[in-house]
């Protein structure tokens, strides 16, 4: 007997599958194909999939293009999952905020172009905040909370991923304990050179701009909003 997530997950999985089949190009996927169950292992890595064909003499056809387009059903059902699972996720983070009140939340920049899950956690981030600032949504017994800011780290991929830094801050007096703390990048040593050099490079960038001559390592963030306030900010 399934446990109730996993009964949860194979009944989303029988559902947006038994969609997604009507949608199949392949010739070879026609008449009345029915999803009748779905078997999802624990670590939900795989499922397997039961399928039910109106028309016997059809089964191995029916079979061989499903098998065709699993690709094309694996991305999709990956996208309406991630998509219905979001609300649930989102009114936590949401209670999470309002309870916690935050100014400033640190994030992945909003395009990370061989990491598209940091893209995610950007969107989900952001959207968030936003749901946190709307007196309108109600969350539990939280009240809105005003915009925080959101900063994004730079990615790795920087040019890649079209970043722009949004901001510079000073971080001479804190990069040894960065450094000893990349020193557990074992299984990517490399990165350790080039954090260092990028942390080089962006404190030229910040001491150019602040005037201060004393930093030599600094980091960029993106900024998600443009600033507000009283009055310039030099």
């Amino acid at each position: 007997m399934p446990s109730n997530r996993i009964g949860r997950i194979n009944e989303e999985i029988q559902r947006e599958l038994s969609s997604l089949i009507r949608t199949v190009k392949d010739p070879r996927v026609h008449g009345l194909v029915s999803i009748t169950a779905v078997n999802t292992t624990p670590d939900l890595r795989y499922a397997k999939i039961y399928v039910s064909v109106l028309d016997k003499s059809d089964v191995n056809e029916v079979v061989k293009g499903l098998k065709s387009a699993g690709g094309y059903l694996r991305r999709e059902l990956g996208r309406a999952l991630s998509l219905r699972a979001t609300p649930e996720l989102e009114s936590r983070l949401v209670e999470e905020l309002r309870r916690f009140r935050p100014d400033i939340l640190l994030s992945h920049d909003r395009f990370d172009i061989l990491n598209p899950d940091h893209n995610q956690v950007s969107e989900l981030v952001f959207r968030c905040s936003v749901i946190s600032n709307s007196a309108g949504v109600q969350v539990g017994d939280t009240a809105a909370t005003r915009q925080m800011g959101i900063f994004g780290f730079e990615p790795h991929q920087t040019e890649l991923s079209r970043y722009r830094p949004g901001c510079f801050i000073n971080i001479t007096d804190s990069f040894p304990q960065k450094k000893a703390a990349m020193a557990c990048f074992q299984a990517q040593s490399h990165l350790i050179q080039y954090y260092t050099d990028r942390a080089a490079m962006r404190g030229n960038h910040a001491r150019r701009l602040s005037g201060n001559g004393a930093i030599a390592y600094a980091e960029s963030f993106s900024a998600f909003f443009p600033y507000a306030g009283d009055g310039f900010v030099v």
